[in-house]
């Protein structure tokens, strides 16, 4: 498989090339005449990826808690936001910052909430029911990009746009 750059930037005109194996999976990729192996990192058995951080995860917790976003200008909409689990019970969700099963193995939410803006919420149900509809009666049981299926919409008056 051989994939090139865009016309611009730092590698205009160079490509990535994969080599694959028999059975389809990148061994290596080759980007501006530079070969890059896979590594196995235990993810192929269905194992989630692990590092070993540097620093303590109670320090790295206090580094964030501490820290402050940047100050933004502008015109920005009003907090409005919508519990998805409340908008459909059938929705399955992996939210792994709330449990052990995260790249670093630790419960980092208190929570395991989804909260969309009210108009992103209500277009992930319009482009769900639309897929839906596309499946048809193959969706039973189909995991998609919602994590599972919706089994009803939610009511209208519930989401607004």
């Amino acid at each position: 498989d051989t994939f090139a750059f865009p016309n611009y930037g730092l590698y205009h005109g160079e490509k990535l090339i994969f080599t694959r194996a028999a059975n389809g999976r990148a061994t290596q990729v080759e980007a501006a005449s530079v070969v890059f192996k896979r590594r196995e990192v235990g993810a192929e058995a269905g194992n989630t990826f692990r590092i070993d951080p540097i620093k303590p995860i109670a320090a790295l917790r206090a580094l964030a808690l501490a820290g402050q976003p940047p100050p933004e200008q502008g015109n920005f909409r009003s907090p409005d936001l919508v519990d998805l689990a409340e908008l459909d019970s059938s929705i399955k969700f992996d939210i792994r910052y709330a449990t052990t099963n995260n790249f670093m193995g630790e419960v980092f939410y208190e929570q395991a909430k989804t909260m969309l803006q009210q108009p992103a919420a209500a277009a992930l149900l319009r482009a769900h029911q639309s897929y839906q509809n596309v499946l048809g009666s193959h969706a039973a049981g189909h995991e998609n990009f919602c994590g599972g299926s919706f089994a009803r919409l939610a009511p209208q008056s519930r989401l607004r746009g």
